[in-house]
């Protein structure tokens, strides 16, 4: 976990933004009070905004978010409470994205 974590921070393409967004959705999802607060500062300062924040903490994620803020979280909910994601989510992630 260390080396994939390592990799995403630092070797991965993504906008920081979307990394900490992310991570902040992953962290909520599975309780993580560690990384929900070691990421809190990091996801404000990559333009995270304080919306997404309350809205991810407060369990009320998706709504309020931009459609792209949406699709990053939408995927890591799916991921994380289902085990899958849905062939919508899935297409709407490289559409942003890339491939």
């Amino acid at each position: 976990m260390a080396a994939l974590g390592h990799y995403i921070r630092y070797g991965s393409t993504l906008k920081p933004m979307i990394r900490e967004l992310a991570v902040m959705t992953v962290g909520r999802e599975i309780d993580c009070q560690y990384a929900w607060t070691s990421h809190d500062s990091l996801a404000r300062q990559a333009g995270v905004c304080n919306e997404a924040i309350t809205a991810l903490r407060n369990r009320n994620a998706p709504q309020g978010l931009t459609a792209e803020e949406a699709d990053i979280v939408r995927y890591g909910q799916e991921l994380i409470c289902n085990r899958r994601v849905s062939e919508a989510t899935f297409q709407a992630v490289p559409t942003r994205l890339g491939p």
